[in-house]
C-alpha cells in the first residue's frame, strides 16, 4: 500500500479559496498569480480591475439568470477546459469568480428543468449536489485554483457565537467546501502606520472569528494579498521537503 514518506510533491497545485468583504480585491489577487490565467466570470464588473491594470487574462462571462443557459455555459467550459489540459495547453491558473456565483446558477437549472419559480426541499439537495459535481470538476483540474468568495457573519446555533465563513447557501455547505481546499485565505482590512491609512491584508490562520488555514505551513499568519508572493513560499518548502 502507499506511503505519505512516498509522495510525488513536484506536481502539487495551490487549490485557493478566498473570501473577504466585497470591495477588499479578490478579483485583483487572481492578477498577481503566476503564469497563465482563466478567469470563469459572473459578473462584468468583476473584470474591471484586470481590464484597468491591463492583467493578461483570459475569461469567459457565465449569466447567473433564471434560465438553464448558464448552467449550460459552465458545462461547455469545463469540457473545454479538460481537453485543453489533455492537449497540454491548459491554463496554468483558474479563477471561480464567485462561488456563490456557480451555485446559483446552478440552483436556477434545477428551478427551469422542475418549472418551479421557488425552491423546496429536494431543490436544496439536487443544487447542493449539481454545485459541489461541477466545484470538483474545478479542483481536480491539473492547475492552480482560486475560487472567491464574499463573507458572511453567522450565529452558532449551540454557543450561541457569532462567527464568519464564506457566502452561500446551506447550514453546512460553506463548512463542507471549505474543506476541499489546501489553502484557505481570509482578506481583512488593518490601520496602516499614518493616521488614516488602511492596508490590506490576508490571513492565513484562524482568528477568533473567521476561519483560514494553510496546509504547507509555508505562509505567515499576516500576508500580502500577493498570490505569487504566498506560493513562491509554498513551492520553496515543497522543494524542500526530504526526497522519497
Amino acid at each position: 500500500m502507499p506511503n505519505t514518506k512516498d509522495a510525488d510533491l513536484s506536481n502539487v497545485y495551490s487549490k485557493i479559496l478566498m473570501y473577504a468583504a466585497s470591495g477588499f480585491g479578490k478579483t485583483t489577487m487572481f492578477g498577481t498569480m503566476p503564469g497563465t490565467k482563466y478567469l470563469v466570470n459572473f459578473d462584468r464588473a468583476n473584470r474591471l480591475p484586470l481590464e484597468i491594470n491591463h492583467i493578461d487574462v483570459e475569461y469567459d462571462d457565465i449569466l447567473a439568470r433564471p434560465e438553464i443557459v448558464g448552467y449550460e455555459s459552465l458545462l461547455k467550459i469545463i469540457l473545454s477546459l479538460k481537453e485543453r489540459f489533455k492537449q497540454g495547453t491548459g491554463p496554468q491558473n483558474v479563477c471561480i469568480d464567485t462561488g456563490r456565483d456557480l451555485y446559483r446558477v446552478c440552483m436556477y437549472y434545477v428551478l427551469k428543468t422542475q418549472g418551479k419559480e421557488m425552491p423546496t426541499q429536494p431543490d436544496w439537495g439536487l443544487a447542493h449536489e449539481r454545485f459541489l459535481q461541477r466545484l470538483n470538476d474545478f479542483l481536480d483540474m491539473p492547475c492552480h485554483l482560486l475560487v472567491n468568495f464574499h463573507e458572511m457573519m453567522d450565529k452558532d446555533e449551540i454557543t450561541g457565537r457569532i462567527l464568519g465563513t464564506i457566502n452561500l447557501q446551506g447550514k453546512d455547505m460553506p463548512n463542507e467546501v471549505m474543506k476541499k481546499f489546501n489553502l484557505k485565505l481570509h482578506g481583512v482590512m488593518e490601520p496602516g502606520s499614518k493616521p488614516g491609512e488602511w492596508k490590506r491584508v490576508v490571513n492565513t490562520a484562524n482568528t477568533a472569528m473567521f476561519p483560514a488555514d494553510d496546509k504547507s505551513g509555508a505562509l505567515a499568519f499576516a500576508e500580502e494579498p500577493d498570490l505569487s508572493k504566498m506560493m513562491a513560499k509554498i513551492q520553496a518548502k515543497l522543494k524542500g521537503a526530504p526526497k522519497p
